[in-house]
């Protein structure tokens, strides 16, 4: 029996994996490289892309990672496996340099697709306490990874930007304990970096903190707002005002601004503040809505069109 057995395995076809060439060959169609990359799974994907990125093999550590976002995005399960070896072997392929700009690129987007996905399909309630226990451990593990990788100043900065838009991709849930981290991310452009490293990406944590607003929870954005120095205090004000509805004549915001915050985009938009600074206030003045408001608003459209010409 056993002899017969042996003989039988011996004849089954082999199961040959993808090759690296196989993937390259799919880089343009992405339901193939979808299924490539499925059947050769993560730990294989993150081998070819350290073995091949840079200059090595380019286009097979491009495909790659259009198969790592491509196969979390269809298989979540796989997604969150290879979420935490992803961000480190980015981590250590950013620190050597070893990723061109369009390798960061299509890791950035690789890794927004796997978040998405993860974001989709988890159990993570918006009201869940953000711990390990009600969120998974794998995705409160993974979030952490990604705030490492996108506060890391000796990082390139498409690196550390996709990894933070990754975050905001999850459940808020999921990274509600990263709040005070982020916050001083947010802040971190401010202060001078040493001369062998880049600034912080301050405006993506921002943008994370922002994915907060549709859910009410306005707090952290209206901390930065209320501390940080005006060229930071500008910039969340601008995320806060966006997520308002269109305001209407007549018609207040459905999420009126705290006075105090009032008061401070008032002085954000002051005439002596910088040009720049004011147009991006424009939206949050409309909101306000009062006359004075309305005159700073001719006054910051006035001073733009005195410099256009």
């Amino acid at each position: 029996m056993l002899g017969l057995a042996t003989a039988l395995l011996l004849l089954l076809p082999e199961v040959v994996l993808p090759r690296p060439t196989d993937l390259t060959a799919a880089a343009a169609d992405t339901v193939e490289l979808e299924r490539l990359a499925t059947r050769l799974g993560p730990a294989r994907l993150l081998h070819l892309l350290e073995g091949n990125a840079g200059k090595r093999q380019p286009k097979v550590a491009l495909a790659a990672l259009r198969g790592l976002g491509l196969m979390g995005a269809v298989h979540p399960d796989l997604g969150m496996l290879a979420l935490v070896p992803f961000t480190e072997t980015l981590g250590r392929l950013g620190q050597a340099r070893q990723l061109d700009d369009k390798q960061m690129t299509v890791a950035s987007e690789a890794l927004y697709r796997i978040c998405g996905a993860l974001g989709r399909d988890s159990t993570c309630t918006e009201d869940a306490p953000a711990t390990a226990s009600d969120c998974g451990f794998n995705l409160y593990e993974a979030t952490e990874h990604l705030f490492g990788l996108g506060s890391e100043p000796h990082l390139p900065l498409p690196l550390r930007e996709g990894a933070l838009e990754g975050l905001s991709a999850l459940p808020p849930a999921a990274w509600q304990h990263l709040w005070p981290r982020l916050i001083a991310l947010a802040q971190a452009p401010l202060q001078k970096p040493p001369m062998d490293r880049e600034v912080p990406a301050g405006h993506e944590a921002l943008v994370v903190l922002a994915t907060l607003l549709p859910r009410g929870q306005p707090e952290p954005l209206l901390s930065v707002i209320r501390t940080a120095p005006p060229e930071v205090a500008s910039d969340a004000v601008s995320q806060l005002c966006a997520a308002q509805p269109a305001s209407r004549r007549g018609v207040h915001p459905a999420t009126p601004l705290p006075d105090d915050v009032a008061t401070r985009v008032r002085t954000l938009a002051a005439a002596d503040q910088p040009p720049r600074q004011r147009q991006g206030l424009l939206e949050c003045l409309r909101l306000l809505g009062t006359p004075g408001d309305r005159a700073l608003i001719q006054n910051i459209l006035s001073a733009g069109r005195k410099k256009g010409k």
